[in-house]
């Protein structure tokens, strides 16, 4: 549990510092479903970073299937999911 969020903050602290890709390899050191609602909403802003659009959206997906029925319609990623699909209706 501790590594998991060393490496979560390690995650954040790269993102931070504009290093998507660093930031997505100290997710991937992260044990499986370990704070999954945070981790996959960090990977889903550094797949941003990087313009992979689909696999953001896959990560904020993940990141509101893990709330499970915490999850509301106005949690900040269901806000990240809903301005990916604006700006990608902009762009086609």
């Amino acid at each position: 549990e501790l590594k998991a969020l060393v490496e979560l903050r390690i995650a954040h602290v790269q993102l931070a510092k504009g290093s998507a890709q660093e930031a997505l390899s100290a997710l991937d050191r992260m044990p499986a479903n370990s704070y999954a609602i945070e981790s996959q909403e960090l990977r889903g802003d550094a797949l941003v970073k990087l313009g992979r659009r689909d696999d953001a959206l896959k990560a904020y997906q993940a990141s509101v299937s893990a709330m499970g029925a915490h999850a509301s319609q106005d949690n900040e990623v269901q806000m990240k999911i809903d301005d990916l699909a604006t700006a990608g209706k902009q762009g086609a």
